[in-house]
């Protein structure tokens, strides 16, 4: 377990999600908690060896991945868990998620760790005052930035690193206008260092170039390949990048969809109905 000093009294554990802590007087906020319980239990127990408690949560949003420590902290006994008012009601009924991804009630292939955590009973929508709340709608529906007062602004996934775009590059998020917007956003902010999903962000700026550069490209193929119908492109698509699982077929359909809402309330596509399927057109 390696708990990395960022500045002042910021902390990550890195990890696949990176997880933050904010240390006040022996007492932890932790800002966002992983995916499951295995990485969050041995930070509580690296912690309380070193006499630290853990005194709050704060999810960032209500993706499994970063709220899937959750029940282990509160079988623990942590009581203080925090999010946005949207992002609350996720984390309160995780099975939504799945549902709200598959389009109705949810198959059992996607209730699986990766889209659905375990509930969290109580969560608040009044963060402590000691944090800047900032508002990163787009990857999902209220995500939050945390600002500490190290200012050290942990931006979940606002953007991602330049291995996951690599790797995934149609990138997950629900709004698309939203998602681009505040990543310009970020680069006009003042912070010291920046926190992502991955870890430390050296270079937010080529980073987030990377991440847009990612849509421009999905962009550019749909556009591409129009007058067509919607489903064979996806499916076009999906064979690209080589989706494995009919979970991960639903998910990577969410950005998808996102994105083809952009460009229709931009003007670019309009959709009809022929033979019984959605069919897309250049405007």
């Amino acid at each position: 377990m390696e708990m990395l000093k960022v500045s002042g009294n910021t902390y990550i554990f890195p990890g696949p999600t990176t997880i933050g802590l904010y240390l006040n007087d022996n007492k932890a906020t932790i800002i966002d908690t992983g995916i499951d319980e295995n990485g969050i239990r041995k930070i509580f127990n690296y912690l309380n060896e070193k006499g630290i408690s853990i005194n709050s949560v704060i999810n960032t949003h209500s993706h499994a991945d970063h709220i899937g420590g959750n029940a282990y902290l509160e079988k623990k006994g942590v009581e203080n868990f925090y999010s946005s008012e949207i992002e609350s009601f996720f984390i309160r009924n995780t099975e939504f998620l799945p549902q709200y991804i598959f389009g109705s009630k949810a198959p059992k292939f996607m209730q699986n760790k990766f889209l659905m955590a375990e509930r969290t009973k109580n969560v608040k929508t009044m963060l402590p005052d000691i944090f800047k709340v900032i508002d990163l709608t787009g990857h999902s529906w209220q995500m939050i930035g945390i600002l500490t007062e190290d200012d050290i602004l942990f931006c979940a996934d606002a953007f991602y690193s330049e291995n996951i775009v690599l790797k995934h590059p149609l990138l997950f998020h629900i709004d698309t206008e939203n998602f681009l917007k505040k990543m310009d956003e970020i680069l006009n902010m003042n912070y010291k260092k920046i926190i992502s999903h991955g870890g430390i962000i050296n270079d937010a700026e080529r980073t987030i170039n990377i991440n847009k550069n990612a849509i421009v490209n999905i962009i550019n193929k749909i556009i591409d390949s129009l007058p067509n119908y919607m489903d064979s492109i996806y499916s076009s698509l999906s064979m690209d990048l080589n989706f494995n699982s009919p979970w991960e077929f639903y998910l990577n359909m969410v950005p998808f969809k996102s994105i083809l809402t952009y460009l229709e309330r931009n003007n670019k596509v309009k959709f009809s109905l022929r033979e019984g399927k959605i069919y897309l057109d250049k405007i």
